[in-house]
């Protein structure tokens, strides 16, 4: 499923939240903070083609199956402190 990058930030969000290390969400809030970390995060591994993305209509989509493996690899661990 290809998905807005902002989209997918939240998706990731939500995610991590429920890895291990993760504080599990007791609201529907979401750090601001982290989810700016995160979209960043996620621009690096487009750039580095470890996430497939492609722009349409000056927006960049990337695809989840790509994000959720990253995830299960690790590559968001070191922003498990901000959530």
């Amino acid at each position: 499923m290809s998905l807005r990058l902002s989209v997918a930030a939240v998706r990731t969000y939500d995610a991590l939240k429920s890895r291990p290390g993760g504080d599990p969400r007791r609201s529907g809030a979401r750090d601001a903070r982290a989810l700016d970390a995160l979209d960043v995060r996620l621009k690096e591994l487009v750039a580095a083609f470890r996430v497939n993305g492609h722009q349409e209509r000056g927006s960049t989509y990337v695809f989840w199956s790509d994000i959720s493996r990253e995830i299960e690899a690790g590559s968001f661990d070191d922003l498990l402190v901000l959530l």
